[in-house]
């Protein structure tokens, strides 16, 4: 999934640079990333990214069927109870969908090479929720199972 990923280079993952000068010495070399390691990173952001649209497209149902926002809905929700409580009660399902919107259109632009900066709060916020996404199904990958949280 990592080649999904195509806004970063490998060097964004830590990964040193082939073509850095100073690269060739032992202690530089030892404190850079592997390249496999910064594959699985990226291959945890393109999975994170589904999961980080499958919820909050969960949570824009769940929101519309029960006529409620996220202070007030009595089921569970799956990402946008994580956003910050201040606003709670403004998190409704207008809010849900523009953020689902929001949310798709910053991870397209990860996938599709033009990322080049955020451009709102809401893709500060949404990036939160995917790299908490991604961080969880690296640690399942690497067998530490611990929620994420």
């Amino acid at each position: 999934m990592s080649a999904e990923w195509r806004s970063f280079p490998p060097v964004t993952f830590g990964v040193l640079d082939p073509e850095d000068e100073d690269g060739g010495e032992e202690e530089d070399v030892e404190a850079g990333v592997r390249p496999e390691d910064a594959r699985l990173a990226a291959g945890a952001l393109v999975y994170g990214t589904h999961l980080l649209v499958d919820e909050l497209f969960q949570d824009v149902q769940t929101l519309t069927q029960k006529r409620s926002n996220v202070a007030e809905c009595e089921r569970p929700l799956w990402l946008l109870e994580e956003l910050p409580d201040r606003y709670a009660l403004e998190y409704d399902a207008y809010f849900a969908r523009r953020f689902l919107v929001t949310a798709i259109a910053m991870t397209s632009r990860f996938t599709n090479g033009s990322f080049q900066q955020l451009g709102c709060l809401a893709e500060e916020l949404a990036l939160r929720l995917l790299l908490r996404e991604a961080s969880a199904r690296g640690e399942r990958q690497s067998g530490d199972v611990r929620p994420h949280g």
